[in-house]
C-alpha cells in the first residue's frame, strides 16, 4: 500500500488546485461544477491521501469540499497567522498572503505580486517582510465577458498588442487587456515610493499567460498560492 501523502490544496471563487508537496502535477478541478465534484471525489478516493493542507478563499468552496471527500482526512486550514509576513493589514484572504509570501522568500527583497484571476489581487511587500496590502478588482476574463454580455454585437479582441486600433477587434483587445495590463503597471508604479526600493514583479494566476507579453519586465511564477503552501515551516 502506498505511503499516505501530504496533499496542498488551493480553493479558489471557481477552481480548486491540488498537488503533492513536491508539486511535480497540479489537478485542477471547478468545484463549482457537479460532474468536476465527481471527478473531484473519484480523485480523493483514489489516492492515498494521509492530510491535506487547504488555503481557501471561499468559504462556500470550503464547505462543498468537506461533502466531496475532503472529510475522509486531515484537513488543516491555513490560517494568516501562520504565514510568517509581518501582516500590516485586516481580513487579508490567505491566497495573497501565500502569494506574497511566496514571492518575497523567492526575492528576498521588495515584492509586487498580480494574481489574475476571477478577481486580480496586486499585493505589497516590503524588503523587511511587512505585506502593506494593495489592490482587488475584476479580472481580465471577468471584464471581457462581461462586456460581451453587455455588447454581444462587438467583436472578440484579438491579439494587437501596440499601437492605435484601426479594427473594432484590436479596439476591445485594447481597451480590455492591454487596459488591464497597463493598470496593473500603473498601481505598481503608485504603491512604490511606499517601498523605499525597487521591488521585484511577480505574475501569476490563469490569466497571467495572456498578459505576460504586455507585461515584459515582471516574472511570470505559476502556481504560487500552493508554492506558498509548501514553502511554509511545518
Amino acid at each position: 500500500m502506498a505511503a499516505a501523502q501530504l496533499l496542498l490544496a488551493d480553493c479558489g471563487n471557481q477552481r480548486l488546485k491540488l498537488a503533492p508537496l513536491s508539486l511535480q502535477e497540479v489537478h485542477v478541478f471547478d468545484w463549482r461544477e457537479d460532474q468536476e465534484r465527481k471527478r473531484l471525489a473519484d480523485f480523493l478516493q483514489r489516492e492515498a491521501i494521509g492530510e491535506i493542507r487547504l488555503a481557501s478563499s471561499s468559504e462556500e468552496g470550503a464547505a462543498c469540499l468537506k461533502k466531496d471527500g475532503f472529510h475522509r482526512v486531515v484537513v488543516e486550514l491555513v490560517q494568516a497567522s501562520m504565514v510568517p509576513l509581518k501582516i500590516m493589514t485586516q481580513g487579508t484572504g490567505i491566497d495573497r498572503l501565500l502569494a506574497a509570501w511566496y514571492g518575497y522568500q523567492k526575492a528576498q527583497a521588495a515584492v509586487v505580486v498580480a494574481d489574475c484571476g476571477t478577481a486580480f489581487t496586486l499585493d505589497v511587500v516590503s524588503a523587511d517582510g511587512r505585506f502593506l496590502g494593495g489592490a482587488i478588482g475584476a479580472g481580465l476574463g471577468l471584464q471581457e465577458h462581461a462586456l460581451a454580455q453587455a455588447c454581444p454585437h462587438l467583436e472578440k479582441p484579438n491579439d494587437a498588442q501596440s499601437g492605435i486600433p484601426a479594427d473594432t477587434a484590436s479596439a476591445v483587445a485594447a481597451g480590455t487587456r492591454r487596459a488591464f495590463a497597463f493598470a496593473l503597471q500603473a498601481l505598481a508604479v503608485e504603491f512604490s515610493p511606499s517601498l523605499g526600493e525597487e521591488a521585484c514583479r511577480f505574475l501569476t494566476g490563469g490569466d497571467a499567460p495572456r498578459l505576460h507579453a504586455l507585461m515584459p519586465d515582471w516574472q511570470w511564477e505559476e502556481h504560487m498560492v500552493l508554492k506558498g503552501l509548501a514553502a511554509l515551516p511545518r
